[in-house]
């Protein structure tokens, strides 16, 4: 008996403290939780309902089922896009070069697979969403969908200019100021196709709804930084001397 009452205080003694409603926020939409997130209104607490019973009775909780899933996705999805993407002039052209471009856009088109269907799953529950009693989940459900659409454009974004690598098509280098190359950077427009851009727009108005309507909760707090992130992409020529 000694013995486990001395094992069963040392668990207890090193249990990690619970989560704060607003912790559990950032842990449902698998996000890293701030330092010091902000108190969560109450009107956004969890109503009991665990995630477990959501996944085992997806037809009584259509909404959530949906949200869960797109998590799921986008956890695969954040991910595709490397952070630096650069091409030397020297390696333009090469045929394992070239192949690895290829092989960089497998990627992004399963993410776009898989970001098109958990789209398409959202807007056909987006007329009912307001029967969601949960303000928690109705939140969920609209950051989610914007999320989805802007990782899906970008997706795309980044996929066409991958094909414009493999097709050369670049902007001209001028070796006499040093450029040796190109990189990949964000930008504010975007070179893809009509319908891609309207996806990418739809995302930002929805992410400044939600930061208007939440501004001091995790949906809020997320929202208002991915409208300000860029959706777009071009190549710009790179030098030795600010990339070496």
């Amino acid at each position: 008996m000694a013995l486990f009452t001395v094992t069963l205080s040392l668990a207890v003694a090193f249990a990690a403290p619970p989560l704060t409603p607003a912790e559990a926020v950032y842990g449902e939409l698998k996000l890293s939780t701030p330092v010091d997130p902000k108190p969560l209104p109450k009107e956004f607490h969890p109503d009991g309902v665990s995630l477990e019973e959501v996944r085992k009775n997806p037809k009584r909780y259509p909404v959530r089922a949906a949200v869960l899933e797109a998590i799921e996705v986008l956890e695969q999805s954040r991910g595709t896009i490397p952070l630096r993407t650069e091409i030397r002039r020297v390696d333009l052209g090469k045929p394992q070069v070239m192949k690895e471009i290829f092989k960089q856009q497998e990627g992004p088109a399963i993410a776009i697979a898989m970001l098109d269907d958990v789209q398409k799953s959202l807007l056909s529950l987006e007329a009912v969403r307001h029967r969601e009693p949960s303000r928690r989940w109705q939140a969920h459900f609209d950051f989610v969908l914007a999320e989805v659409e802007f990782h899906l454009a970008l997706n795309h974004e980044y996929n066409d200019m991958l094909a414009h690598a493999r097709s050369e098509n670049l902007p001209e280098l001028q070796p006499a100021r040093g450029e040796v190359g190109w990189r990949l950077v964000p930008t504010e427009t975007m070179k893809s196709r009509g319908p891609i851009r309207k996806i990418a727009s739809s995302a930002r108005e929805r992410f400044e709804r939600l930061a208007i309507a939440e501004p001091d909760t995790p949906w809020g707090i997320q929202a208002a930084r991915f409208q300000n992130a860029p959706p777009g992409r071009q190549w710009l020529p790179m030098t030795d001397l600010v990339d070496p």
